[in-house]
């Protein structure tokens, strides 16, 4: 009667070894990728979202107050805006609202935005509003 061999000491030849080594290498390299080019096209896909949104004023005026990368100068909303200045592709916004951080004390920020090339508004520039010049006024 001839033994047969436990899978533990089984000897493979050279390309059964190689094609067990892919085989081990593609189910765990291909889950990263498609991970990976997940997450970035998700991110691109965002940024591209939120450019054909900003194309309206109103829409930019809103996220950019309320997502600039500075917290401290951020609102949760913006409870009321004024035009300071406007031309056709730059407009300088007064905002009102309550700031981001605790205490969420009431905060006006003046911030300057842009019309870029493709038509959308961007901001440039963001700045709390001194007390003083709300005194003089």
């Amino acid at each position: 009667m001839v033994q047969k061999r436990s899978k533990k000491n089984r000897t493979y030849t050279r390309v059964q070894r190689l094609k067990k080594r892919r085989k081990k290498l593609f189910a765990i390299i291909f889950p990263i990728v498609v991970v990976v080019l997940l997450i970035t096209s998700g991110i691109l896909l965002k940024g591209k979202y939120v450019s054909y949104r900003c194309s309206n004023l109103t829409y930019a005026i809103d996220y950019y107050f309320t997502n600039w990368k500075d917290k401290d100068l951020r609102i949760n909303r913006v409870q009321s805006m004024t035009f300071v200045d406007k031309t056709e592709d730059k407009v300088i916004v007064e905002a009102f609202g309550l700031s981001h951080n605790e205490p969420h004390q009431r905060t006006t920020l003046v911030g300057e935005l842009t019309k870029d090339s493709s038509g959308s508004w961007v901001m440039n520039s963001l700045e709390k509003k001194d007390d003083s010049q709300k005194n003089a006024e």
